[in-house]
């Protein structure tokens, strides 16, 4: 339609085709008065009410050009006519036939009226497509507005897993034999005992001697969101699985944070203790062990209460206060008094000197007679780093005491009657680490744990362990290790009857006298 326009609007011949263009009947169903185009229909932009206003624009615009063909119609004919009797007038009797024949054809000059009609009628089509795109707009801006907000929702949004395992072969040996491998933290049948009793294991269909399997260590799913520059949140959840033993699910982190600025922020919920996940990050090879208090079962990384965190002078100095249930985010329970645990460490040149206390009951203080009153548990903690380019290195000791879960186990009267028992019982470790990157993508990694966990009770019981290895990162995200660890507990000067056992992460592991374990695998880190 637009080559007859334009067409139109150049040759004035073509103008009685208005009455024509006139003629033609607009249609009263809107859904035949603009068809709607490709793109509107698959987009699904265009709504009845709008095809039915467009429709009515239409109609309007035929009007117009309807008024405006009669009127040039009308002006042609009076021309016409008035041309006709000026011509006769002027041409002789007798000559109208060779005048007629003779005459030049006169081009006809298009009036202001015949121009303005066909501009009129260029512009229907615009003024169509403008009607349309106008609409498409709208709804296209509506629509993308929807997309860009959840788009910026989840712009803010990061969700991430990361994953510990290996594929090992594992002896245990006690006292000389082949002994039953017995996994830590395990609520079975018990059969295992410390200097205050019974630990809670059960050696029933636990390989004995040599073993081979593969462990899922730790497998951490995390969603953490930024509502804007001052709150977020964070949720994860933590799974393992033992070779063995089965599987076990726990939320550790479900927290929100506020955030004043760099020198103050507040969590509230499940959220990291200030010691462990500090420790861990310069150390930088958890996935291959636990720091040394965690592995001698003096701390834990997570629980649930109130944390204060912030960083001073440009990160000179860092703190983290947090006021928490006591027993861990794996079990935590409601007691008469809460637990604190702080830290303060001092950044400088690539080196980190830090210390840090817990001090409470944790979670035990429970019992009506109040049996746990006098059984504050004490730990204290300090660490000498130094972490930059190439090179980690660094060493941590610990203090405990009355901190051990022998030491809290008077959940039979035994500590109503004998309260002094445990009280006087502590223990002590220290660990020296380090790694150096040899090229890009590899690095030797290798460390050294000493622990005394029965001070009092058992003095002549210590437990040695390390590690080493060698790591090898093909991307930031992804460590495969080769890795030898190698634990060995003494007991030389023990004169009891009854075995006694350190619980450490890579199990209970004791006798009479002495007590081995060691292990040789692939193991793995990943995340993202």
């Amino acid at each position: 339609m637009q080559p007859f326009f334009q067409s139109l609007k150049r040759n004035s011949a073509l103008i009685p085709a208005l009455s024509i263009l006139a003629s033609i009947p607009v249609l009263a169903s809107p859904a035949h008065a603009v068809i709607p185009s490709k793109k509107l229909k698959s987009g699904r932009f265009s709504t009845q009410a709008e095809i039915a206003r467009q429709a009515e624009e239409i109609r309007q615009l035929h009007a117009e050009i309807k008024a405006l063909a009669m009127k040039l119609d009308t002006q042609n004919n009076a021309k016409t006519t008035e041309s006709t009797a000026l011509a006769q007038a002027q041409i002789p009797a007798g000559s109208s036939s060779a005048a007629t024949t003779t005459a030049p054809e006169q081009k006809a000059v298009p009036s202001d009226a015949q121009l303005k009609l066909a501009a009129a009628i260029d512009s229907i089509p615009d003024q169509v497509n403008k009607a349309v795109d106008k609409q498409v707009d709208k709804s296209l801006s509506q629509r993308l507005n929807k997309n860009l907000k959840f788009g910026d929702w989840f712009a803010k949004t990061h969700i991430g897993m990361r994953m510990y395992s290996n594929a090992s072969w594992a002896t245990y040996r006690s006292d000389g034999k082949a002994a039953a491998w017995m996994p830590a933290r395990n609520s079975a049948a018990t059969s295992i005992n410390t200097p205050a009793g019974n630990i809670g294991y059960d050696t029933k269909n636990r390989p004995v001697g040599d073993s081979i399997g593969f462990d899922l260590k730790r497998f951490y799913l995390m969603v953490d969101h930024k509502f804007n520059d001052n709150w977020a949140a964070r949720l994860t959840t933590d799974a393992s699985y033992i070779s063995g033993v089965g599987e076990a699910i726990y939320i550790k982190h479900a927290y929100l944070e506020g955030k004043q600025s760099d020198a103050f922020s507040v969590r509230f919920g499940a959220a990291d203790l200030p010691w462990l996940p500090f420790v861990e990050n310069l150390y930088g090879y958890r996935w291959v062990e636990n720091t040394t208090s965690e592995r001698a079962n003096f701390a834990t990384s997570a629980d649930w209460g109130i944390f204060a965190m912030g960083k001073l002078w440009n990160g000179l100095v860092e703190y983290n206060m947090a006021v928490v249930d006591g027993s861990g985010y794996r079990s935590p329970f409601r007691s008469k008094n809460p637990d604190f645990e702080g830290r303060i460490n001092v950044n400088y040149a690539g080196f980190t000197v830090g210390g840090g206390a817990h001090i409470g009951h944790q979670g035990q203080e429970r019992g009506q007679m109040g049996e746990y009153v006098y059984n504050a548990a004490q730990r204290y903690n300090a660490i000498i780093a130094y972490v930059h380019g190439r090179f980690r290195f660094g060493a941590e000791y610990f203090y405990a005491k009355d901190f051990t879960s022998s030491a809290l186990d008077c959940n039979l009267n035994a500590c109503a009657s004998s309260s002094d028992l445990y009280k006087k019982d502590a223990g002590q470790g220290a660990a020296g680490w380090g790694s150096v990157r040899i090229f890009d993508k590899v690095s030797l990694f290798g460390r050294y744990d000493w622990a005394q966990p029965y001070m009092k009770s058992d003095s002549h019981f210590k437990d040695h362990y390390f590690n080493a290895g060698i790591d090898w990162q093909p991307i930031n995200n992804i460590d495969v290790g080769l890795v030898y660890k190698q634990e060995n507990v003494t007991n030389h000067g023990y004169t009891g009857s009854v075995p006694i056992y350190i619980n450490t992460t890579n199990g209970a592991l004791g006798g009479m006298r002495s007590a081995s374990y060691k292990e040789l695998g692939i193991f793995t880190n990943f995340n993202f």
